[in-house]
């Protein structure tokens, strides 16, 4: 890392965690501009910390978090040494855990979240309508089924006349209410996308786009779902695949082209 950053300013302390397996875990940042009340308060944390054996940098963050019963990540984890470069100029704090390849940046806001490392190096009106197209793929795939929902089921008057025709034409012999058809669905777009994840890369893909085509007109044809709920589902997927995609950009495949050492 001092290799990359060549700046008097930059601190590296150390700290060793675990009572079992000694841990050496090292703390990054620029002095002249890190709020020093933010690096008081990760040594306290990590100082605070019991446990045997830390694993991975991500399992270091757990125990960092203001809330461990939420859902949602609270730090920014990478691989990139470009990515995490650019925190540390920009007054974040970067964790290092020893043997492991990834960083805890931190703090992270909500729009970290939909930054890449790309967004850097490109103009400044490319990169805006980018992380702009990120949130609104993330409301898409929040909200675009539950509004389907709510408008087949309370709402008609929201729809079009026109429009209306075909989505009762659609859901004719439906036997299931709009909710419990949408549920069924979601079920088996996250079947589909635990089995491309766990399964090898040529096999996925073959099995998540035949699988996705022969279940979906299976469906309609048996008369369990309605052609329009399953664009409506397929475009919500596809914008949170997107918005997963970006988040995770910066793991995964890269670990083992790029791997910060300190």
């Amino acid at each position: 890392m001092k290799h990359n950053i060549s700046n008097p300013n930059l601190v590296s302390d150390e700290i060793e965690l675990g009572e079992r397996v000694k841990q050496k875990v090292r703390i990054v940042y620029l002095n002249d501009i890190v709020d020093p009340e933010l690096v008081t308060s990760i040594k306290d944390r990590l100082n605070n910390i019991d446990i045997d054996d830390i694993m991975d940098s991500s399992v270091l963050a757990q125990f960092l978090d203001d809330n461990p019963y939420s859902f949602f990540p609270q730090y920014l984890m990478s691989e990139l040494p470009d990515r995490v470069i650019y925190s540390i100029n920009n007054g974040k704090v970067a964790i290092f855990v020893d043997r492991s390849p990834t960083a805890v940046i931190c703090p992270s806001t909500f729009f970290s979240f939909f930054e890449t490392t790309e967004d850097v190096y490109l103009r400044w009106i490319l990169s805006t309508v980018l992380r702009w197209l990120r949130m609104i793929s993330m409301v898409l795939s929040i909200l675009f089924t539950a509004i389907y929902v709510a408008a087949v089921t309370f709402h008609y008057e929201v729809i079009p006349s026109k429009l209306l025709v075909t989505f009762c034409q659609s859901r004719a012999q439906i036997p299931f209410p709009p909710i419990l058809e949408a549920l069924l669905l979601e079920i088996i777009i996250d079947l589909l996308r635990e089995a491309g994840a766990r399964l090898p890369t040529k096999v996925a893909q073959s099995m998540g786009i035949v699988g996705g085509i022969v279940l979906g007109q299976a469906m309609v044809e048996a008369g369990l779902t309605s052609n329009i709920l399953i664009i409506v589902v397929a475009l919500s997927a596809l914008s949170g695949s997107f918005v997963v995609t970006i988040a995770t950009l910066e793991t995964g495949s890269l670990k083992k082209k790029m791997q910060l050492r300190f």
